[in-house]
């Protein structure tokens, strides 16, 4: 009999957990059910959000709640994870402000991107403004600095990058002008021209922008002392 009272009692009181934290429908980058997030900070995480979709195909959203009560932020934010269909490339942030809790929600091909040691250190940040009252602040905070680890995450072993085009088209396309210009003028020719390209399309994929020109700038060079070798 104590066994069947038990059992009620916990499952009334799961039942009451479930209804007083429901789960709020999508509004697009933030739902913010609070009010609380300001104008610029929203703008700000929806930028941040639509660059990681262009660039490397994630879905990212936020959810800001007053209170989650008594429930584990993880457990809570699992739960939201998956009613809205984040799918394997989703990244989900929730904060929940008055209870001081945050976590990070990950698909499986975003989980490599935010390791764990690193969540604890945002953790704390984003913690740090809620109890502060900074609540946009700390939201910006969580967004910019996960945002930022995404973009420096570099593929290995047998997973593909993927790249915006558009974005490569705007970066490439000077760097070819550039480089045929230099080439002729310097006597390098169309060859040249092709090994700074190459050149600059390694540097893209292990190291970036910066990567690119630098290695633009050995591939004219390389190329050039070869011809210059050759005389």
């Amino acid at each position: 009999m104590r066994l069947f009272f038990l059992t009620g009692f916990v499952l009334l009181a799961t039942t009451v957990g479930a209804l007083t934290n429901p789960i709020p429908p999508s509004q697009g980058v933030v739902t913010d059910t609070t009010d609380l997030v300001d104008a610029p900070s929203k703008a700000a995480i929806e930028k941040i959000a639509n660059e990681l979709s262009s660039t490397r195909l994630i879905k990212f959203r936020m959810l800001v709640l007053f209170t989650i009560d008594q429930m584990d932020a993880d457990t809570y934010g699992s739960a939201v994870f998956d009613y809205w269909e984040m799918g394997d490339n989703g990244l989900l942030l929730v904060f929940s402000l008055f209870d001081r809790k945050y976590a990070i929600i990950t698909g499986e091909r975003v989980a490599d991107m935010v390791p764990e040691e690193s969540r604890e250190k945002i953790e704390w940040g984003v913690i740090s403004y809620m109890a502060r009252g900074k609540f946009s602040q700390g939201a910006l905070f969580g967004a910019s600095v996960v945002g930022e680890m995404v973009r420096q995450y570099r593929y290995s072993g047998n997973k593909l990058i993927k790249l915006d085009r558009k974005k490569v088209l705007r970066l490439f396309l000077p760097m070819l002008a550039v480089g045929l210009l230099l080439n002729f003028v310097m006597g390098g020719g169309l060859f040249g021209a092709l090994a700074t390209m190459a050149g600059g399309a390694f540097g893209y994929v292990t190291l970036g922008v910066f990567g690119m020109i630098v290695g633009g700038a050995i591939g004219l060079f390389l190329n050039l002392g070869r011809r210059y070798s050759e005389k």
